[in-house]
């Protein structure tokens, strides 16, 4: 429940403090008083859109707070405390609005998004706004109203859950249906090189073996001389004077001295190690001769596949080397594919078991609908006719319509009213003078509040179009509302004004240069002369206030 609201430099108001009591506070005034100051604030306060325009002129900010008390229990309380926001007692909102057009939002001193405003906003307060009524003319706005009424919850959460992955797995399906179906040349163009590389089979490390084998192959005469005369430099048969021979002298010669000085001793060794190592040289050119083979077939069998993988690599436009990586990659981009192929039939299996999921459930959704738009019309009746249309009949036509699923359904909805004897149902826009429309959008308030129940309403004018008996029993209908709600009403009738628990006149003033709004709680006295204003217009007589305390004396008599 809204218990403070306090408002400075807003629009034409400078200083505004308001306490609000339970039950219904209706609130009069001229016409470009500023009445639509409070119904602004409590917008901003819940989330609303701020305007810079809103900052009162020659100000540089505007500053509004408004104090809820809220059950720990309840929905609010439930949501400030999962939200870490949670203080006993009561809970302050405030918006600050700056004249370069920032704005800044705080719940209980902690500054917030504003659409945390908007999410708590949505607990504690709703707002029928002026030209609620002109919604009722729309017939897509239909489907919120009986939803509102019929509170679908789960059903209407699995609905929209089922149509997104409906949606995302139809979209995934096409998109790479046409994909492959873009893929499909390059996937011949691929399978063929890959035959080709298959073909030519060629191994991890084979080009640098054919290369290297064929190098060797070529120059075959110099590396079996080369090799024979370093093996006679090592090692000639009957000479003195070869290496090996050279070296074992070096090393008899050292030997009887070497233990007696370390130099030498160092010396012998690494003789010892050329030695061996000579030896070792020596076995291998020998073994080189033995088994070289120059074999001139050979060199052309090596030639030849040389030849027809690089062939191969021109054909392909890459480096020799490259050409088994390049087998390998194409491998494996056609087995993408294959695995592509897969995933469609997948894709289009999934699809179409999703999209039965989800026209079970949206049959299902609106059943549920039907059978809330029969209550939701047969509520709306009752309260019609207490509204003075006591003939109305209304109807609420649940119409599924398979192609046109979304994510609220298959169900378009379409209110329709017989407001006098002999008429046929019709929709609203059809059906309903200005008037009637404001009594239905005052019906849908009334009979949503018996679901939604939200601690604090305002009705902005919520009486345009009547007059009369109807504008007395409107005020009546509210009067019982705010039993159970707490209620603000902005009002131009009499009637209506009359069945306030309390009453705030807003007035306008002019102080040297400046225009002023201002609000104040009315008592006894100046609350009758304000009705009788209203009955009269600006000329007040015995005979209006006597007329007005008849209206005020009439409220408490039931």
């Amino acid at each position: 429940m809204l218990c403070y609201l306090n408002i400075r430099n807003f629009i034409i108001a400078r200083a505004v403090e308001l306490d609000v009591r339970a039950g219904l506070t209706v609130l009069s005034g001229e016409t470009g008083a500023g009445k639509s100051i409070v119904l602004d604030a409590l917008m901003l306060l819940a989330g609303g859109r701020a305007d810079s325009s809103q900052v009162r002129h020659g100000e540089d900010k505007a500053d509004l707070s408004a104090t809820f008390m809220i059950r720990p229990d309840s929905p609010a309380g439930r949501w400030l405390r999962e939200q870490e926001l949670w203080q006993e007692g009561e809970c302050v909102v405030r918006r600050v609005l700056t004249a370069d057009g920032r704005s800044r939002a705080f719940i209980n001193a902690t500054s917030v998004p504003v659409a945390k405003l908007r999410e708590l906003g949505d607990l504690v307060l709703r707002i029928h706004a002026q030209h609620e009524h002109q919604r009722l003319m729309k017939p897509d706005q239909h489907l919120a109203i009986l939803d509102a009424y019929a509170q679908p919850g789960d059903s209407l959460t699995q609905v929209a859950k089922l149509y997104r992955e409906w949606r995302e797995v139809r979209q995934r399906h096409k998109n790479l249906q046409m994909r492959l179906e873009q893929d499909s040349a390059e996937q011949k163009l691929m399978a063929y090189q890959l035959e080709e590389l298959n073909a030519l089979d060629l191994q991890a490390d084979e080009l640098a073996s054919l290369e290297q084998e064929q190098k060797s192959l070529s120059h075959a005469e110099a590396l079996l001389q080369s090799a024979s005369e370093a093996s006679q430099i090592l090692n000639a048969e009957n000479s003195e004077q070869d290496l090996l021979s050279l070296l074992r002298r070096a090393t008899l010669v050292l030997e009887p001295h070497a233990e007696l000085n370390e130099t030498l001793s160092n010396a012998l060794s690494l003789l010892h190690e050329a030695q061996v190592q000579l030896d070792e040289a020596h076995s291998d050119l020998l073994h080189f001769a033995e088994d070289f083979q120059w074999d001139p077939e050979r060199l052309a069998a090596v030639e030849k596949r040389l030849s027809h993988i690089y062939e191969v690599a021109r054909k392909h436009h890459c480096a020799p080397e490259a050409l088994f990586e390049l087998q390998a990659s194409l491998s494996e981009q056609l087995g993408d594919l294959d695995a592509d192929e897969s995933t469609v039939e997948e894709l289009a299996q999934r699809e179409m078991e999703l999209a039965q999921a989800y026209q079970q459930a949206a049959e299902a959704l609106s059943k549920q609908r039907q059978a809330a738009g029969a209550e939701l019309a047969e509520a709306l009746a009752q309260q019609l006719h207490r509204l003075n249309m006591p003939h109305a009949q209304v109807v609420c036509r649940v119409i599924p319509q398979v192609e046109k699923a979304s994510a609220q359904g298959i169900d378009d909805v379409e209110l329709c009213l017989s407001a006098n004897p002999g008429q046929p149902v019709q929709p609203l826009h059809k059906a309903a003078s200005g008037g009637e429309l404001s009594r239905i959008a005052l019906a849908i308030q009334v009979v949503a509040q018996q679901t939604q129940q939200a601690p604090t309403l305002f009705f902005d004018e919520v009486d345009v179009g009547i007059s009369g008996a109807t504008a007395e029993e409107v005020g009546r209908l509210i009067r019982q509302l705010s039993d159970q709600s707490q209620i603000l009403c902005i009002t131009h009738l009499p009637q209506v004004a009359s069945f306030g628990h309390q009453h705030w006149l807003v007035e306008k003033r002019v102080a040297g240069q400046e225009t002023l709004s201002e609000i104040r709680n009315l008592d006894p006295d100046d609350r009758t002369h304000e009705v009788a204003r209203l009955i009269s217009g600006t000329r007040v007589t015995d005979t209006t206030l006597a007329h007005a305390r008849d209206l005020l004396a009439a409220p408490m008599m039931h």
